[in-house]
């Protein structure tokens, strides 16, 4: 997952890779993320084997997220009291 200077969202997943335009809002100690619309993608499955159409109506459209140092967690929904992914950046002599 890569914001990007100009708004867009990346992510890659298997052979898959979305490009979405994003809009970015300060909440608290975090960030709420709309995704606005899908702008660009390859046209391949993701590491599921699940093909773009599924990808897109299942994707979730806002989402709250807050950094802590090399931890980066993605809620599913505009609050910190939902379920999450959690992004950890790997550091020099592992985690």
């Amino acid at each position: 997952m890569e914001f990007t200077a100009d708004g867009n969202l990346i992510g890659i997943s298997g052979e898959l890779r979305t490009v979405a335009k994003v809009s970015i809002e300060k909440d608290g100690e975090g960030f709420i993320v709309s995704v606005e619309n899908l702008i660009d993608y390859t046209d391949k499955p993701n590491c599921q084997g699940k093909s773009l159409d599924f990808v897109k109506a299942n994707a979730v459209q806002r989402m709250y997220v807050k950094s802590d140092g090399a931890v980066l967690r993605m809620y599913f929904g505009a609050t910190a009291d939902r379920p999450f992914l959690e992004y950890v950046r790997p550091t020099p002599g592992g985690i």
